[in-house]
């Protein structure tokens, strides 16, 4: 319980308000694992499954263009380097790409396949 004194909001000897987070020994670790059980929930209903994923070797320009970060030219600039180089060995060859950095990879490598 927080009681106001002398203009002074503070706590009440002995309690700790609810909404206190400081980190004691067990809180901290309890709100990390809580945070981490979270994420794992997030990752488990994000509908995203490998069936799901755009197949860089096989999709056409539109479902390239489907991908953050991937406009009409980026998808015609894939479409090219597959004609060319023939297939992808590895998703992280992407990044060869003129326009997909290693960053811009990072961000979209969970919605690709190979």
């Amino acid at each position: 319980m927080i009681l106001k004194s002398n203009g002074k909001y503070q706590k009440e000897k002995g309690k700790r308000a609810a909404h206190d987070f400081s980190f004691d020994k067990g809180g901290a670790a309890c709100r990390i694992n809580f945070c981490l059980l979270i994420f794992a929930f997030c990752l488990l209903i994000s509908g995203v499954h490998a069936q799901d994923r755009i197949n860089l070797n096989t999709a056409s320009a539109e479902q390239l263009m489907r991908l953050p970060y991937v406009g009409n030219a980026v998808a015609h600039r894939i479409l090219e380097h597959r004609r060319k180089h023939g297939i992808f060995k590895r998703p992280q060859d992407l990044i060869v790409i003129k326009g997909l950095s290693a960053k811009r990879y990072r961000q979209i490598a969970h919605l690709i396949r190979i």
